[in-house]
């Protein structure tokens, strides 16, 4: 097989630990939550989503990707229990993990494999929106830069607010993310002009919406 690598995003879907957490709403995942949320079924969800990671990118590549931008993930030690589970553990992945205030405790994170790519820096944007004179957080974007294959990328990983109020009620907290994006990718250029520049991400919209046009 050709040296072919992959590189992917994945959503885990609330990845939370069976703790509670009291800085962030939680408690639905905890064994006294609505979920019943036990070390059993979080196991049994790491075992699940670490087996199909391993599978990603199977049919062009022999090793899952090099890198894998995520979100939806509660914190460090979910991240921990994912890459030395029985599916992963070989491949020798590591991880940057952004905290941000995002009220849930759902978060972004990349995994990548330490042989293919060394971190040189990192850096969260907030996302705080202004909703009637109330600011609401939303998850930070984060700006990794590193060496993949020795050649510099910069790669911007995101997890754009929802449309749980409705697309048009919403449309402009995605704006707000659009915004910074660009205004990420314009300090990078200015550095960087030839800047290899990767955006990744869960953007809760569509490529023809307003917000993912040039």
């Amino acid at each position: 097989m050709s040296q072919t690598y992959s590189i992917a995003f994945y959503n885990l879907e609330n990845l939370f630990d069976p703790l509670n957490n009291e800085n962030t709403r939680d408690k639905d995942y905890t064994p006294e939550g609505i979920y019943k949320w036990d070390s059993e079924k979080y196991f049994q969800k790491i075992e699940h989503l670490s087996k199909v990671i391993s599978k990603v990118g199977k049919m062009r590549s022999n090793i899952p990707p090099v890198l894998m931008g995520v979100c939806e993930v509660e914190n460090e030690l979910c991240l921990k229990d994912l890459i030395e589970s029985d599916h992963l553990k070989k491949y020798e992945y590591d991880w940057v993990f952004d905290s941000s205030a995002d009220s849930r405790g759902i978060n972004v994170a990349l995994l990548y494999q330490k042989k293919h790519f060394k971190i040189l820096g990192q850096n969260a944007y907030p996302l705080a929106l202004n909703i009637e004179g109330q600011i609401e957080n939303s998850r930070n974007i984060l700006h990794i830069t590193g060496t993949l294959f020795d050649e510099k990328i910069h790669l911007i990983i995101n997890h754009w607010p929802s449309r749980t109020d409705g697309t048009k009620k919403t449309n402009y907290k995605r704006m707000v993310a659009s915004n910074t994006v660009q205004q990420i990718i314009d300090k990078i250029s200015f550095d960087e002009p030839l800047a290899h520049i990767m955006i990744m991400g869960d953007f809760n919209d569509d490529p023809l919406s307003d917000s993912l046009q040039p």
